[in-house]
This record gives C-alpha cells, sequence and structure tokens, in this order.
C-alpha cells in the first residue's frame, strides 16, 4: 500500500493588492536535500498562476494567509488540493486552491519509485494598509 508522503510548506506565492489594481508574483521555490534512499516529497516543476479575483480588486481586503495541501499521485498530477488553512477572504483561498491544481509536479519518490505524496503550498495575500 502506499502511502502518502508528507512535505513542509514548499511554495510561497504573493499576491499584492493595491488601490489600482491587484498583480501577483511567484518566487522560486526553495530546494529540500534529503539523505539519498529516503522518501523524497513530490517538487514542483511548474507553478500554476495565481490569479487574484476581481471581487478584491478596489475593495478594502484583509490580508492573510492560505495553505493548500496537494496531494500528488506516483505519476505526478495533483489528486487532490485542498486548503488546509484559510486565509481571511474565501475567494483568495479559492485562487491558491487553482493554482495548486494548475501547477506541475515530479512526483513523490520512496528508495527511487515513484510514490503518492503531499505537499502544501502557501499563498500571502498583503493588502495595502488604510490611509
Amino acid at each position: 500500500m502506499l502511502q502518502p508522503v508528507q512535505a513542509p510548506v514548499g511554495v510561497i506565492l504573493t499576491a499584492l493588492c493595491s488601490l489600482a489594481g491587484c498583480s501577483s508574483h511567484t518566487p522560486r521555490p526553495t530546494t529540500v536535500i534529503l539523505d539519498a534512499g529516503a522518501t523524497i516529497p513530490p517538487q514542483l516543476v511548474r507553478q500554476g498562476k495565481l490569479e487574484v479575483p476581481a471581487e478584491l480588486t478596489g475593495r478594502p481586503c484583509t490580508s492573510g494567509t492560505a495553505v493548500v495541501e496537494v496531494e500528488v499521485g506516483a505519476t505526478g498530477r495533483v489528486q487532490d488540493a485542498r486548503v488546509q488553512q484559510a486565509s481571511r477572504e474565501p475567494a483568495f483561498d479559492a485562487a491558491c486552491v487553482r493554482s495548486a491544481q494548475a501547477s506541475e509536479y515530479r512526483p513523490a519518490t520512496s528508495h527511487g519509485t515513484p510514490t503518492v505524496g503531499v505537499t502544501r503550498i502557501e499563498c500571502k495575500l498583503e493588502c495595502p494598509k488604510a490611509q
């Protein structure tokens, strides 16, 4: 039986909202080095675009962080993505899930054999401070 591999938060996505509109920036994922022969968690190959929801544009929003848990199958395809920790903006949480689902992953491996694994993606929403 394949056991899911648990990985720490591996990718941080940041969305910056301004009064003029919203834009997003996706930093490169961090590299995790593990001992040879160990179980290696899924690795991000290409991050799906984080679309800032239109309803957050032009209105005050609440900064927050969403953490999405992503289950990656032995083929590298996303099997499931769900909010593990919600931000204060449900529309942003849903956008983070869509980004995780649209991403490409290298599957987890256990002693060199592809297996089901779990990783997390963290999305940060930073809203401008009221003046």
